[in-house]
């Protein structure tokens, strides 16, 4: 790049060559530059930052491009465009490059198969989607919303995110796993410091390890007619601050829901929200609670409530609530109230 601060990217006089990238050039920034994508999708086969803070900004025609690898030190922020793979290829992300996500961009690619790695860390100013099968290693900070926008990926958050303080959503209705798809192992799959939102209709949720720090709330929302299960393999809380709780319901009178809470390890989920059709717990600790005051709404009316064989369920009924009613309780083998 020898265009200077700013400049298009298509612009053959912006490039040492005085042509426009092709697929097989390997594109180099020496100095920080903004530049306008104007190409609607191309394959590049490296970009490499040699202490450069570079911005790829979407202008008319632009929309996405593809990498085969980043390489060097440096900032790369993508704003309005997505940054995919080459088609079955994983693109990684080293540690010394730092992201930046604004405007709506986004990581991944749904027509292309392979894997975003990004080993190092990533700012989220607005919105940042992640399509098909995204990973990442290093701190997310920011305020913005993290999107899964499809279930067929695998979504890995294996760093200390105690600095975002944005909202994190998946549109879509099948399974997602987040982090470890073994939902005993030990990997961190999400360590949060704001507050965490899953919209999921059906198929398995899963967490290697969930960590919730100061005022987290990590909120899964169930609509009407939701068939799910629910996989934790550890659960810790930040008690200290009187934080780390773990909510799960529907938020309305919705009666058509059936959830299944597997292979819980440590620590306990807690819910405040109400109206199941059926819940089955098959492992670890489940609280019931009924508090008073909160937002008007209980945990009430439940049809049928099961409990394996090793699992606990507790309730917590607050003095002036309006109490808990569970039609039909069944006790397996094991288990105990």
């Amino acid at each position: 790049w020898i265009g200077g601060a700013s400049g298009n990217w298509t612009d053959a006089a912006n490039w040492s060559r005085n042509i426009k990238p092709q697929t097989s050039h390997t594109i180099k920034f020496e100095s920080d530059a903004t530049v306008a994508m104007t190409e609607a999708v191309q394959d590049y086969e490296k970009l490499v930052l040699d202490n450069a803070s570079v911005t790829i900004a979407r202008s008319t025609g632009g929309d996405k491009f593809h990498l085969g690898a980043i390489e060097g030190t440096g900032r790369l922020t993508i704003d309005r465009m997505g940054l995919g793979q080459i088609n079955g290829r994983t693109l990684e992300i080293p540690a010394t490059v730092e992201m930046k996500m604004k405007n709506n961009s986004w990581f991944g690619d749904f027509e292309y198969g392979g894997i975003v790695n990004v080993r190092g860390n990533v700012a989220v100013s607005e919105e940042l989607q992640l399509w098909k099968s995204v990973a990442i290693y290093g701190n997310i900070s920011g305020t913005g919303s993290i999107v899964m926008k499809n279930g067929g990926g695998t979504y890995g958050f294996y760093g200390d995110n105690r600095d975002f303080h944005g909202t994190i959503e998946k549109n879509f209705n099948t399974g997602l796993t987040i982090g470890s798809a073994n939902a005993a192992g030990t990997n961190i799959a999400w360590r949060v410091g704001g507050d965490m939102t899953l919209d999921v209709s059906e198929g398995v949720v899963q967490f290697g390890s969930l960590e919730l720090w100061q005022n987290a709330w990590c909120v899964m929302y169930f609509p009407d007619g939701a068939t799910t299960t629910l996989e934790v393999g550890n659960l810790n809380t930040d008690f200290a601050f009187n934080n780390g709780y773990f909510l799960w319901g529907n938020g309305s009178n919705r009666q058509n829901i059936d959830i299944t809470i597997r292979k819980v390890g440590t620590g306990t989920l807690t819910s405040y929200l109400y109206n199941y059709r059926n819940m089955e717990i098959e492992g670890g600790k489940v609280v019931l609670n009924n508090p008073s005051g909160f937002d008007g709404n209980s945990f009430k009316n439940l049809n049928k409530v099961s409990v394996g064989r090793g699992a606990v369920l507790a309730c917590n009924i607050d003095t002036g609530s309006d109490g808990m009613t569970i039609d039909s309780l069944e006790f397996k083998d094991g288990s105990y109230y």
